[in-house]
């Protein structure tokens, strides 16, 4: 029996599904299996992916394009082991992923495990890092704001799914739906190597229906911010959590009003680690404001948001001293 099974959902991949399947076979830990779903391609990933012999590989086929949700829990119910890790068909694995997240996994039960990733385009190339990580490891009070998780990076036990899957209505961000709909029943752990490269690239979702994203987002945006304060808004909350902004001193208040407001009809998470995640939030809303100059240091200063640290000063006031409103700018 494998120690893990590796799900790849694979849809007109076929530039990249070769090197996404060679990093699994180049894995320093071998006792897995990967179960490639392709979901109606159209291109040669299924032929690609027929040409992989190894007891270790199984191909499923959807037969006609059902989206990457189906794909992904049609392979769910094929896994033999007790653990579960995704791995988009144009994405990258470095070789100590598995090894390094089963050794957490089988030690701390109930938990999901991801890494950090580099983010890679279509030939390879560095482009930077995929999503800073919240600090303090509070990834559960940030997913109220973002989706803080590669997909590409998570590995599970398959029983901390309980019966929750992706769901097609949220695609594509059927990821970020999971993990809100999971964190209350898992422990979330990110490792800090950088163990998944993740690839950008024009036939990428995100890329072909960014409108689609968006509403995505916003409806599970919606969702959880009905548990706070009905009346707030989706759009401004999804502003808050995925840069850059709209700046504008009016807007730097709604965002103000709007973080006070989830503080204060807070009822599910700890009150001081979200507090923290709104003060990080809040902060980073007035360090991307620095074009207003030494009003958003003079907001910053006056919202009861601030944690007035002479670190945080010092950074938003350099960035303040750029702006053309610095009447000492020369």
């Amino acid at each position: 029996m494998p120690r893990i099974s590796v799900i790849m959902p694979v849809y007109n991949a076929a530039p990249y599904l070769p090197a996404a399947v060679q990093s699994v076979f180049d894995q320093t830990l071998q006792e897995w299996e990967l179960i490639i779903v392709d979901d109606g391609s159209t291109d040669e990933s299924l032929n690609i992916a027929t040409a992989v012999r190894d007891p270790r590989v199984r191909l499923l086929r959807l037969g006609s394009n059902q989206g990457a949700a189906a794909a992904k829990n049609f392979g769910i119910e094929q896994v033999r082991s007790k653990f579960v890790a995704f791995l988009d068909a144009d994405d990258v694995a470095n070789p100590r992923r598995l090894e390094r997240q089963l050794a957490v996994l089988e030690k701390v039960p109930n938990t999901i495990v991801g890494t950090r990733a580099e983010v890679i385009d279509a030939n390879d190339q560095h482009l930077g890092f995929a999503k800073p990580l919240p600090t303090g490891n509070r990834f559960r009070e940030m997913l109220l704001f973002r989706n803080c998780l590669v997909q590409s990076s998570i590995a599970l036990g398959r029983e901390s799914l309980h019966s929750l899957r992706f769901r097609s209505e949220f695609e594509p961000a059927e990821d970020y739906d999971l993990w809100v709909r999971l964190m209350d029943y898992c422990r979330i752990i990110v490792l800090e190597e950088t163990l998944v490269r993740y690839r950008v690239h024009g036939r990428g979702v995100s890329a072909r229906s960014p409108t689609r994203m968006v509403e995505a987002v916003d409806a599970i945006h919606r969702r959880l911010l009905s548990e706070f304060d009905p009346r707030l808004d989706p759009q401004l909350h999804r502003q808050i959590g995925e840069p850059p902004f709209p700046v504008s001193e009016s807007w730097l208040r709604s965002v103000e009003v709007h973080l006070s407001r989830i503080l204060a009809t807070n009822t599910r998470f700890e009150a001081a680690a979200l507090r923290a995640a709104v003060q990080s939030l809040w902060l980073a809303a007035c360090q991307q404001a620095w074009t207003l100059g030494w009003k958003s240091l003079g907001i910053y200063h006056s919202s009861l948001l601030s944690r007035r640290t002479p670190a945080d000063y010092f950074r938003l006031a350099w960035l303040c001293a750029r702006s053309r409103e610095n009447p000492f700018r020369q």
